[in-house]
């Protein structure tokens, strides 16, 4: 069934004047590249060295959880920088909409 009251030139928020989007921030992205290798370096580090007790093994197995776990902090943080970027481009293209379809300045 379709909406009788839109029409179908009419702007959507992805398109035309209403396509204003708020950029990913660089830390984000960079926590995202940087997430994977620490996790994977990090686990890698802690699980091959935790049944060894020669001097080095202890302090590769304690390095090797500290990156394993700011890779996590990493991921959640990226994580939680995309879904509110995401809930502000919802906004802003809400808020843009409602000017749109009252006739307001649409910047």
């Amino acid at each position: 069934m379709t909406n009788p009251t839109v029409s179908p030139s009419a702007p959507t928020p992805g398109t035309g004047a209403l396509a204003q989007r708020i950029p990913m921030p660089g830390v984000a992205v960079f926590f995202f590249f940087a997430s994977p290798v620490l996790l994977l370096f990090g686990g890698f580090l802690a699980r091959v060295n935790a049944g060894v007790t020669f001097d080095w093994a202890v302090f590769q197995t304690m390095l090797g959880t500290v990156m394993f776990w700011v890779g996590v902090a990493a991921l959640m943080s990226a994580i939680v920088i995309a879904a509110v970027r995401t809930i502000a481009q919802q906004h802003l293209d809400a808020v843009l909409t409602a000017q749109h379809d009252r006739g307001g300045p649409a910047a």
